[in-house]
Formats: structure tokens, C-alpha cells, sequence
């Protein structure tokens, strides 16, 4: 399975649940940490994406620039930006098709 395979946005990186237990991701599971995307490559619950222990688990995706997280449509998206809608779970990518613009569910 390569990394991108089979992706699982989770919204913004959490360490912890709000019971105070650690938040399990894995493999494939996305999330958002410091503007950047991280995809886990192995199974974690406390390796932070971007540092020296977290670099065994994760893996940088890219830049988060472009990247909306909200219950409603962006107002002024670009091409190529994402939205993530936290309710559904569903991610979208903006798109054009000749001159018509339109959100796509990835």
C-alpha cells in the first residue's frame, strides 16, 4: 500500500480525547499539525508529527496553506484548495471545468 492509498482526513492533530486518553490514528489516517499535512505510516497515539520521534509515524503530506476546516462553504476558495467538513467527515477539493467552479468530494 503506498501512503496515499487509501487517506483519512481527521482534522487537526490531537494527542489526547477529552476524557484525557490517548487518541489513536491509523495508518492513513491525515491530519493537520503547525500548517502542515501528515499521513501516519505506522499505527500511534502520542507521536507528534514533525519531530524526531514523531518522523518514525508520520510522514509530511505538504503544506496545509489552502486548507479549510468548517461546516460551511469557504468564501473566497482558489483552485486546487480543500475543505473539510468536520459533521460529515467529508473532504472536498475545488475544482474548474472550463469556466464553472465547483467543490468536488474527494
Amino acid at each position: 500500500m503506498k501512503v496515499t492509498d487509501n487517506l483519512n482526513f481527521r482534522g487537526k492533530f490531537r494527542q489526547y480525547d477529552p476524557d484525557g486518553k490517548p487518541y489513536l490514528y491509523r495508518i492513513g489516517d491525515s491530519v493537520d499539525f503547525n500548517g502542515a499535512l501528515y499521513t501516519a505510516i505506522l499505527p500511534t497515539s502520542t507521536k507528534i508529527p514533525g519531530t524526531k520521534e514523531g518522523g518514525n509515524y508520520w510522514k509530511e503530506l505538504g503544506s496545509s496553506e489552502g486548507l479549510y476546516i468548517s461546516e460551511f462553504t469557504p468564501a473566497n476558495p482558489d483552485i486546487g484548495d480543500r475543505w473539510y467538513v468536520p459533521s460529515t467527515g467529508i473532504l472536498y477539493t475545488r475544482i474548474q471545468e472550463e469556466s464553472n467552479k465547483f467543490w468536488v468530494e474527494l
